[in-house]
């Protein structure tokens, strides 16, 4: 239902508006530096130079998450996202242009100006213009239902400015009531669980003329259409059979392929970084360069992952105060931020323990105890876990990513985000798992 999304015609505008802001900031930029009219034949030349780096700063923005759905807990960071976005795209032109130059383009003093343009048009493209174009009346709006998902919905519909929403919640009602309710507030939208019995029954006064001039929406849709998780309240045998697919053969043959291929190509990249991880590991204080740990992987089979070590020791998950009593070293904050610790698990992922994208595997004792609080928490073992995953990048962004501990609330919302991904898994959402670890990397977010 569009009245709830951003959709691909709005996110298609800001594409269509960030290339517009990104040109005319050429043009300026090309302005400032010859103090007049850009020629036609500099104006040309640049254009088709920077039309392939435009290409490549569009990906950098989708990266930095600017065409995903704006929420509450994001709006607020647009100038700097915007910022660090920018940051990223100028060193990739940069590098772009070092190994592509061309000849009577001079993009250095270019894109240090294009830079201060691109920011300040880019903002106000987005914040000012943008803002009134897919502006549109408030859309009343009645949730009939009290529960923590109810109330959930119910704080961002009416907190987020990009939805147009007025929601108002009513726990209990009856048929007359709900007709009044729906007259005052002259809404058409109702949020209400449709397959409920006792749903048919509040309705039942109502004439099939009436009821056909509501929009129905069920609130799990919209639990997660809004918040891209799946409520445990909701997960049932009857549900797991209905959205869960066990086997997605070509899906998961081709999947298996590109692992192989990407990760091979990565884990010899990544050997440069090798010798600089050990020297630093080694220079803090002459411990192992390399922790091996025991965890879950696809259909319960325990794998051993490697990683650099980033603790004082390795206690396999064993907390017996419910805390790691480790400590992060000097050097383990800096690999856990920039996630070099994690390099040596591509070699795992060629292995076929992990893939790139899936579940994050736990440790052993962690898995035993969760399984036995937490209903259907072995269902997430069902597919290979990942180097990255949807629970991960959303966690990390909500800064409740459990770590170094057990944590069953924690793991209950990330089981919440790992049944999303159960759902929907497909190359377009594992390619948005990759993007966005990609932006949480270079944030240095999460550790």
């Amino acid at each position: 239902m569009q009245l709830f999304k951003i959709g691909k015609k709005a996110a298609l505008q800001l594409i269509v508006g960030d290339l517009l802001v990104l040109f005319a900031s050429l043009y300026a930029s090309l302005f400032l530096r010859s103090g007049a009219i850009p020629i036609l034949h500099t104006l040309r030349l640049n254009i088709y130079a920077f039309i392939p780096v435009f290409a490549l700063w569009i990906l950098g923005f989708f990266i930095y998450n600017l065409y995903a759905r704006t929420t509450v807990s994001t709006s607020r960071n647009l100038p700097a996202r915007l910022f660090q976005a920018l940051v990223f795209n100028t060193v990739i032109a940069v590098v772009f242009f070092y190994i592509f130059p061309i000849r009577g383009v001079t993009p250095k003093t270019t894109l240090f100006i294009m830079f201060m343009f691109s920011y300040v048009l880019m903002y106000v493209w987005r914040e000012l213009l943008f803002t009134r174009i897919s502006r549109r009346p408030v859309e009343p709006v009645l949730i009939i239902g009290r529960t923590p998902e109810h109330e959930h919905i119910l704080h961002e519909l009416n907190q987020n400015p990009s939805l147009y929403v007025s929601a108002q919640l009513i726990e209990r009602v009856t048929s007359d009531t709900l007709k009044t309710e729906l007259g005052k507030r002259k809404a058409r939208v109702v949020i209400i669980d449709t397959r409920s019995p006792e749903t048919e029954e509040l309705f039942s006064a109502f004439t099939p003329e009436e009821i056909l001039k509501l929009r129905f929406v069920n609130p799990s849709w919209l639990y997660e259409e809004l918040f891209g998780r799946i409520p445990l309240s909701h997960v049932t045998n009857t549900w797991l059979f209905t959205h869960v697919t066990y086997e997605q053969k070509v899906y998961d043959v081709i999947k298996r392929l590109l692992d192989i291929i990407i990760a091979s190509i990565l884990g010899v990249i990544s050997l440069m970084f090798y010798p600089f991880v050990i020297l630093l590991i080694k220079l803090e204080d002459g411990g192992p360069i390399f922790i091996h740990q025991t965890r879950v992987g696809k259909g319960l089979t325990p794998i051993r992952i490697i990683k650099f070590r980033s603790m004082t020791g390795n206690d396999q998950g064993n907390y017996e105060s419910g805390r790691t009593t480790l400590a992060l070293t000097r050097v383990g904050k800096f690999l856990r931020a920039s996630r070099l610790d994690e390099l040596p698990q591509l070699w795992n992922v060629i292995r076929g323990d992990l893939s790139l994208v899936g579940p994050r595997p736990e440790l052993v004792p962690l898995v035993k105890a969760y399984a036995k609080e937490i209903p259907f928490y072995h269902v997430r073992h069902l597919i290979a876990p990942g180097l990255a995953g949807w629970a991960q990048i959303n966690q990390i962004a909500s800064a409740t990513d459990p770590h170094h501990g057990r944590a069953v609330e924690a793991t209950k919302e990330k089981l919440s985000y790992d049944f999303y991904y159960l759902k929907h898994r497909s190359f377009l959402l594992d390619i948005v798992v990759l993007l966005r670890t990609i932006q949480i990397m270079l944030s240095r977010q999460g550790s």
